[in-house]
Order: structure tokens, then C-alpha cells, then sequence
């Protein structure tokens, strides 16, 4: 294995810490906006919702998650290879605990409830709020994240498989359409049009 000179471990290192606190805010968000209202955006948070709503199981949304984004890792490391599996491996292992973390945030006896939002005294537009903070949160977690050269893993890993069997098939394309199905699924599963759409606003203040 070629050693890393200094200026290579210092960019790694930078890289990785990147990563970390792109996963950190991408999960922050996901957990204390997007989540606690049911609003689906697409990602593994959006299956996670869809089927906790759908099977009536006492499991945790978290846990959910966390078997979510760790299957899907292995399937990225079996079918993509190593390569491209390292490049999900920070997200894939932090996400979770980051998002288990940060959902303990929103529960009234934890720091007075200043993180349950349905308890403001604005509650009335609190789900709005959630959206567009959410999807900003979001989209600068991925962001930052692919900025350190890392990837978020997650429904990616979904997509690039699909593409590596249908080599016509892009993968921003596909990405696209399974987040969309997840959006359509969610409409059905919550059966409420309002938090869907509100879902679908806060997936384009992501992008």
C-alpha cells in the first residue's frame, strides 16, 4: 500500500471530518424536521416513514433506518465493489447513529422540548417550517458530504445498481424515479395530500 505524504493525510483526514459533518447535518435534519411530521422527501428516511406506516410493527423509526442504510451498504459492497463501497462507508456507518442521536432531540423532557416544534407557539406553520429547513439541512448535509469525496449511500447505491444492469439507464434518471415512487407511495401510506406535497417542496429545496 503507497504511504501517504503529509499533504495527502492532511486532505484525507480533512476529507473525511467533511464527510462526518456533512452526515452529522444531513442526519440532524432528517431526524428533528423531516421525520418527526411524516413528510416524505424519498431517501431510506421516506421508506423508513412508508413502511412503518404501512406494517404495523412496534419498531422504531430509527431502527428502521439504521437496517435500512446498513442492507443496502452490503448490497452496495456486493454488487458495485470496494470502491465504490468506500465511498459510502462513512455515511453508511454514521447515519444511523448520528440520526438515533439526534432523534432523542425531539421529546419534551430533553432540553426543555425546544426541538419538538409541534409544541411552538407557531405551531400552526410548523410543518412549512419543517419542510424548508429540513430540505435545506438536507441538501447541505449532501453537499457537504460530496464534497469531501464521499456519497450518502442510501437509495444512490439502489440506483447504481439498477444502472449497472441497465447501462441505458442514468443514474440521476433513476435516483429521480425512486424517490418519486417513494413520494407516491407515501401518499397512499399517510393519506394525507398535504404532508405529501409538502414533502415533495422540501425534496426541491434539497436539490
Amino acid at each position: 500500500m503507497r504511504k501517504l505524504n503529509k499533504k495527502q493525510l492532511v486532505n484525507t483526514i480533512k476529507n473525511f471530518l467533511i464527510v462526518i459533518l456533512g452526515t452529522a447535518i444531513l442526519a440532524f435534519g432528517t431526524a428533528v424536521f423531516i421525520v418527526p411530521f411524516d413528510l416524505i422527501t424519498g431517501g431510506v428516511s421516506g421508506i423508513a416513514i412508508v413502511l412503518k406506516n404501512l406494517i404495523p410493527l412496534d419498531i422504531s423509526i430509527d431502527l428502521y433506518i439504521s437496517v435500512l442504510t446498513w442492507s443496502l451498504f452490503i448490497f452496495g459492497l456486493i454488487f458495485l465493489g470496494k470502491q465504490f463501497a468506500a465511498k459510502t462507508l462513512v455515511s453508511s456507518l454514521f447515519y444511523p447513529v448520528f440520526f438515533s442521536l439526534f432523534y432523542k432531540l425531539v421529546d419534551t423532557n430533553i432540553l426543555n422540548g425546544i426541538f419538538v416544534l409541534q409544541n411552538s407557539a407557531y405551531k400552526e406553520i410548523a410543518v412549512l417550517i419543517a419542510a424548508v429547513f429540513g430540505g435545506v439541512l438536507v441538501g447541505l448535509g449532501c453537499a457537504l458530504s460530496f464534497l469531501g469525496g464521499g456519497s450518502t449511500g442510501g437509495v444512490d447505491i439502489l440506483a447504481f445498481m439498477i444502472c449497472k444492469w441497465f447501462k441505458r439507464l442514468k443514474s440521476t434518471h433513476v435516483i429521480f424515479a425512486i424517490d418519486a415512487i417513494v413520494i407516491i407511495m407515501g401518499v397512499f401510506a399517510i393519506g394525507d395530500i398535504v404532508l405529501s406535497l409538502l414533502g415533495i417542496i422540501s425534496a426541491f429545496v434539497c436539490s
